[in-house]
């Protein structure tokens, strides 16, 4: 894939989205949308987890709605 190419993948898989230089989470409640952006870009794999894991707890936080729950 060249350098100068970009990507938006809309997925939940923890191996695509470790590779990725910047994730941005949404979250749904019943008055609006939260969106929170992170640059993963240069961080060990443990940095990238935990930044995932803050994202859902900020999103969360805001009154985020998850499919799962």
């Amino acid at each position: 894939i060249s350098k100068n190419s970009q990507f938006i993948s809309i997925t939940h898989n923890d191996s695509i989205v470790k590779e990725a230089d910047q994730i941005i989470g949404v979250a749904l409640n019943k008055q609006k949308s939260s969106v929170i952006g992170l640059r993963l870009k240069g961080k060990t794999e443990e940095e990238k987890t935990d930044a995932m894991i803050n994202l859902l707890g900020a999103l969360k936080a805001k009154g985020g709605a998850f499919l799962n729950e």
